[in-house]
């Protein structure tokens, strides 16, 4: 309850927009704040991806979408990991500012399994992953790439090879 609080109070201040986040903290086989989320620092905030590209949010686990704004989207389910950051940069193309409620103790606790054998974790395992990857990236304009939307190819490549060097090398 403390959370939806925090969350509805924080958008009632910002009407203009369409999605905010709230940290996403790791536990069991990891612990402790997504990496994704240390740049965003401690305080409830509205970033502008114009001037912050590095902090876009490509998880859905722990955002609030405006209804009226994602009516008639959906997850594109051919993709095999992603397609929560794809749903996300298709709002991003709308409205580049975005909310980060942290304060209060406000957290979305994520499970990371001692078995590993989550989608997230089996994507570089599977060669549809590499597809779904390429899909996000089509969906941007090569010729005019925005400058979030050229972290989100860094992040998304990074982590990708990150995984699969690992498969590779754990065998």
């Amino acid at each position: 309850e403390p959370t939806l609080r925090e969350m509805y109070q924080f958008l009632k201040k910002n009407p203009e927009l369409d999605l905010a986040c709230i940290p996403l903290e790791f536990f069991e086989a990891r612990t402790g704040l997504h990496p994704k989320y240390l740049t965003m620092g401690n305080k409830n905030r509205v970033i502008d991806l114009d001037e912050e590209p590095y902090n876009y949010i490509s998880s859905s686990a722990s955002t609030f979408y405006k209804r009226e704004k994602i009516k008639g989207m959906e997850f594109d389910i051919t993709m095999l990991g992603g397609e929560d950051t794809h749903f996300n940069c298709e709002l991003y193309k709308k409205n580049k500012k975005i909310g980060y409620v942290c304060e209060n103790n406000v957290v979305y606790h994520y499970r990371k399994r001692e078995s590993q054998n989550s989608t997230v974790d089996t994507v570089a395992q599977n060669p549809r992953g590499f597809q779904s990857l390429a899909k996000r990236f089509k969906a941007f304009d090569k010729d005019n790439l925005e400058k979030y939307e050229k972290e989100v190819i860094i992040y998304e490549l990074r982590s990708f090879l990150k995984n699969f060097t690992e498969e590779i090398f754990e065998k």
